[in-house]
């Protein structure tokens, strides 16, 4: 099964994520803060990390770092609000495979994963 780490606080709008991933037969965890990340990314075989950019624990520089110094490569993936622009060129300059706006991000939400 597929693995992906979802790093967000909204456990509204997570629960939907984590309902998509489900369908399509993959295991999301939940990481609310960015100490945790290390730890999953190093016991959990992930494939992709999304970053929720309205999520204030998270830095997109600082969730690359810790991306990158584990020995794991996922995809990686950032999604925020269009008016945020600031943090959708911060992901993009941190260096996420991809960032997308809210309304792209749900638009995609039903076949995110069988990318995965």
């Amino acid at each position: 099964m597929a693995q992906v780490l979802f790093l967000s606080d909204d456990l509204m709008f997570g629960s939907r994520v984590a309902h998509a991933a489900l369908m399509q037969n993959v295991s999301l965890q939940t990481v609310l803060q960015l100490d945790q990340l290390p730890e999953a990314l190093q016991y959990i075989d992930v494939e992709r990390v999304i970053l929720d950019l309205s999520c204030a624990a998270f830095i997109p520089g600082h969730v690359m770092e810790v991306v990158e110094s584990s020995d794991r490569e996922p995809l990686t993936m950032a999604f925020g609000s269009h008016v945020h622009q600031v943090n959708l060129d911060a992901a993009s300059e941190a260096g996420f495979d991809q960032v997308v706006s809210n309304g792209q991000f749900n638009e995609m939400l039903s076949g995110l994963f069988t990318q995965t």
